[in-house]
């Protein structure tokens, strides 16, 4: 009972920070002009623990079991939801430039670097956001293989614009542009299945980015 409300009171000092965050709007056009891939996953970051944050508090407050409080709810996913998939997604057309010419490898990097200091991250979120509709196994849900296998490609870049898979210059270029398009349709792919309708952001990412069988 001790460390009980112990964590609860650490809980409870954070609760201004959680209430007082506040999504920023994002579109297509900002997100490709103002951030780099490492600054869309520090956004992220940011966003997903206020989100865990926030939802470890209520199931505490509530003195109600998690699976008990799942089952009562009927999950309606909304833009909110799936954000940090959406502004990935449309960061990585920058990725793609600088990936894509010998001259700004460095620059690429610079964002996988980021990128692969929690390579799982994606991961993570896409299974945090799938268990709110699947109670069982949501790591083993296709949706969230298709996140793990984006995060996997964009992963790789370090190795190949750093030359140590055998492809350098135009070569390593293409192929890492090629990684970058594979990316983003399977991300293209997960939103369009998420349940998230009527969103004419999500549905022009989507379009844009059809995966190829």
């Amino acid at each position: 009972m001790k460390a009980f409300s112990i964590s609860l009171c650490i809980i409870l000092q954070m609760l201004p920070s959680i209430h007082s965050f506040s999504y920023p709007k994002v579109s297509s056009s900002s997100v490709r002009q103002s951030l780099s891939l490492g600054a869309t996953i520090d956004d992220n970051r940011r966003v997903f623990l206020g989100k865990s944050l926030a939802s470890s508090t209520a199931a505490i407050l509530a003195f109600m079991p998690v699976e008990e409080a799942m089952a009562k709810d009927i999950f309606v996913p909304t833009y909110d939801d799936i954000k940090v998939f959406y502004a990935l997604g449309v960061t990585l057309d920058n990725l793609a430039t600088s990936a894509g010419n010998p001259d700004t490898f460095s620059k690429a990097l610079e964002g996988i670097v980021v990128f692969n200091k929690s390579p799982n991250f994606y991961n993570t979120f896409a299974r945090s956001f799938i268990s709110k509709s699947v109670k069982n196994n949501a790591d083993g849900d296709p949706r969230v293989g298709k996140i793990r296998l984006a995060s996997s490609q964009i992963s790789s870049l370090q190795e190949l614009l750093g030359g140590r898979q055998g492809l350098t210059g135009q070569d390593a270029a293409k192929e890492a542009v090629k990684r970058v398009r594979n990316a983003q349709a399977l991300i293209a792919s997960f939103l369009s299945e998420s349940g998230v309708q009527n969103d004419e952001r999500v549905n022009a990412f989507i379009k844009a980015h059809p995966l190829k069988s």
